[in-house]
């Protein structure tokens, strides 16, 4: 009776250890499937960083081209002002020059004109005087 006794208890603590194991076991499994589901998460947040990251780079480096063709833009703006700049002072010194001319063509057609003047009247006084004679 004592054996089957002790036999029994064996068995109820084979029992027990076989349910601790199964508990143990399941809660095993669980904590694996856990795991896995965080290394997804995991794995899923650095591919969104990287992504991130790589649409940064790209904005950025967009940005850096933007700005250099306006500094560019600005540069060749600035070259054209220069430009009609320097075309303005030319038309200003030719407008000078040829107010210039035309008040000294002014003044010749004056002076031709006084001369020829002078020249008509001597001629009649010349045929006056010779009339007279």
């Amino acid at each position: 009776e004592r054996e089957r006794e002790r036999e029994r208890q064996r068995e109820t603590e084979r029992d027990h250890a076989l349910q601790r194991n199964n508990v143990l076991t399941h809660a095993l499994e669980h904590m694996r499937q856990q795991h896995q589901h965080a290394t997804r998460l995991h794995t899923d947040a650095v591919d969104q960083v990287n992504k991130n990251y790589q649409y940064y780079v790209a904005a950025a480096a967009a940005k850096d081209l933007t700005e250099a063709a306006l500094a560019s833009r600005s540069l060749h703006y600035t070259r054209l002002q220069d430009k009609y700049a320097e075309q303005a002072v030319e038309i200003a010194a030719l407008r000078t020059m040829v107010d210039t001319q035309q008040t000294q063509m002014k003044h010749k057609h004056t002076s031709y004109v006084t001369h020829t003047t002078d020249l008509v009247k001597a001629f009649n006084k010349e045929r006056q005087e010779m009339a007279l004679d």
